[in-house]
């Protein structure tokens, strides 16, 4: 265990109304993700340079969708349930039970993301046909090779998702970091040294295979559990069964509302060449960035949520759910802001190159600008959700998803006609967003105003120290010198951590403590 994790388990015995969040935690998650963000980065510059936004990229945004929705039904939500039930057991002094549980659900999960992979691979065609009704003949059978490619994702992916429940439910947060950010690298190198050859094919294969590695890397911890759990199995059965009543709703809420890119593919496949290219560029940027919300602060926080649901702690349980939003709200607020206002720019800067064109950034930025709601949306509601299920509430958070959903698709059906790629962005931008102040709604009434103490304040800090940083950036972003951007990016970070320091921010007082500390200034 590492010295993160003993302190966090420390703090909950001695100090029990202190938030068990750590800032360190949170940094060493938010770090490694922003490496991976960047390595993301590079690679969608890569393909568009050698891809731009034709065809063959509208075949491969196609063919990456059912792979990624199909894995994420079947393991998205996992660790909403698996974090509070180990948590729950290892509370108990429950070590071996708590192995069993989660090493039963891994067996389970591989068997059948198996079985639904060799369907994928084997129905590319039919479902092409079915997904992107508006490709032509060339364009179907180019998407659907990719398909095939691109099927193991559903095992890997799976995987992935569940070996990251595992090592969160266990407060080990950089090692999936870390192995994200590998896999990551082996994608881009392997389209950079193959793409020559292969084609668009390249792409497919970078992705699998860098998909394949992250298991690799995280496999080691599950054998490691699955020996831990083999005496408890027994007795562990009621816990699992517990876990399987636990996902089983959501998984049929899945089914409904987590279809939405295939429903974008749909609407989209009968747009102008080269609009699933603009909308899968965008949308890359857009969940790149979501991952600081997401996989950053909400990982973290989540075990600590639910170690105080677990003990029916309700007044510690709301302290760290506003600990966790003031947090959230410092971090997201001047990173929304600022991609909306400087969406030309860094799209411009990112992939205008090579066949990606002028009017390709332009398109694209636009899009950009629009999916903001969804980054902050997706965060926010991701953290709440997580909080319900803390509580073993799979219900509420499951049945606003979907009619939130279905609100949304239906907005989608009228906006796509008028408004193009823009309209369709703009629904799911809208979803996230109510999903997010619906649950937001719902939990003030169940836990009181308590879960947003000091939020307010923090979110005006934020607003300023956004402004201020806007318009630095704003000034140094139209210097004539290259990479003019990434030069007010840090400039605006800087100036947005001094201007809320000034105002006595906690987070950035904590931020600065943190790195005179390891630069050696302070002890």
């Amino acid at each position: 265990m590492s010295t993160t994790e003993t302190s966090i388990e420390a703090g909950s015995l001695s100090q029990p109304t202190q938030p068990q969040t750590s800032l360190r935690s949170v940094a060493v998650v938010t770090t490694l993700t922003g490496c991976q963000l960047l390595l993301q980065f590079a690679t969608q510059l890569v393909l568009a340079k050698y891809f731009g936004a034709a065809a063959e990229m509208d075949a491969y945004v196609s063919a990456l969708a059912p792979p990624v929705v199909i894995a994420t039904i079947l393991a998205g939500s996992l660790a909403y349930v698996l974090v509070p039930i180990v948590a729950q057991l290892r509370a108990a002094g429950d070590e071996g039970r708590a192995a069993a549980v989660v090493s039963q659900l891994g067996i389970w999960l591989a068997a059948i993301s198996i079985a639904v992979t060799s369907i994928v691979a084997v129905a590319a065609e039919p479902l092409v046909a079915f997904l992107c009704p508006g490709f032509g003949a060339d364009e179907r059978q180019m998407t659907a090779t990719l398909i095939r490619i691109l099927s193991p994702l559903i095992l890997a992916n799976t995987l992935i998702a569940y070996l990251n429940a595992v090592f969160h439910a266990y407060r080990r947060f950089a090692a999936p970091a870390l192995a994200g950010v590998v896999g990551t690298i082996i994608t881009l190198a392997y389209v950079l040294l193959l793409h020559e050859h292969q084609g668009i094919n390249a792409v497919g294969w970078g992705v699998v295979a860098g998909a394949a590695t992250t298991v690799a890397l995280l496999l080691p911890f599950f054998f490691k559990t699955f020996v831990r759990g083999r005496e408890g199995a027994v007795s562990a059965q009621p816990h699992f069964s517990r876990a399987v009543k636990l996902l089983l709703p959501l998984f049929i809420a899945s089914l409904f509302w987590r279809l939405d890119p295939l429903l974008d593919r749909y609407l989209g496949s009968q747009l102008a060449t080269g609009s699933l290219a603009h909308m899968g560029y965008a949308w890359r940027i857009i969940n790149a960035l979501m991952l600081i919300g997401t996989s950053g602060l909400s990982v973290v926080a989540f075990p600590a949520i639910a170690a105080h649901a677990a003990a029916n702690r309700r007044h510690e349980l709301s302290a760290e759910l506003a600990h966790a939003i003031r947090f959230f709200v410092y971090l997201m607020v001047p990173v929304c802001v600022g991609l909306a206002a400087f969406a030309q720019p860094v799209v411009s800067m990112l992939f205008e190159h090579g066949r990606f064109t002028t009017a390709d950034a332009t398109a694209v930025a636009l899009l950009v600008a629009l999916y903001v709601g969804a980054i902050f949306g997706a965060g926010l509601g991701d953290l709440l959700s997580r909080t319900f299920y803390a509580q073993h509430n799979t219900l509420a958070p499951v049945a606003v998803c979907a009619i939130v959903f279905a609100l949304s698709a239906a907005l989608k059906f009228v906006l796509v006609g008028p408004y193009a790629a823009a309209g369709l962005v703009a629904a799911t931008s809208a979803y996230y967003a109510l999903n997010a102040g619906v649950l937001l709604v719902i939990l003030l009434a169940r836990l009181g105003p308590d879960m947003l103490a000091g939020t307010l304040r923090e979110f005006g800090r934020a607003a300023i120290g956004t402004l201020a940083a806007c318009l630095v950036a704003g000034v140094v972003v139209r210097l004539p010198v290259p990479a003019a951007v990434l030069a007010a990016a840090a400039i605006a970070a800087t100036t947005y951590v001094a201007v809320t320091w000034l105002m006595g921010d906690p987070f950035s007082q904590k931020l600065l403590r943190q790195l005179l500390i390891y630069s050696g200034v302070r002890d």
